[in-house]
């Protein structure tokens, strides 16, 4: 069996999830923090997570198969070029 779905999810730094995106694109002007970051969730069956929850390794993401990406896109605020993303790999 595949991993038939893909979804971003934006969290806060404290990995705290604030929205799901079913699409590879968003308008990020309505989030108040200095960064936030995108993850790249792929999954099968039902998908679990909902906004609040706290993305960790502890965390069923479906109730069949999935897979967290092991990095995310950083998208800072605060940066003098709104636009600016950073990739940081752990």
């Amino acid at each position: 069996m595949g991993l038939d779905n893909l979804v971003y999810i934006v969290t806060n730094t404290d990995n705290e999830i604030l929205s799901i995106l079913a699409s590879n694109s968003s308008n990020f002007s309505s989030y108040t923090f200095e960064f936030v970051q995108v993850w790249a969730v792929a999954f099968s069956g039902n998908f679990l997570l909902s906004p609040g929850q706290v993305l960790d390794g502890n965390v069923a993401v479906s109730d069949e198969c999935y897979d967290i990406s092991d990095n995310f896109v950083l998208v800072d605020f605060e940066s003098t070029y709104w636009w600016r993303f950073i990739i940081r790999r752990w």
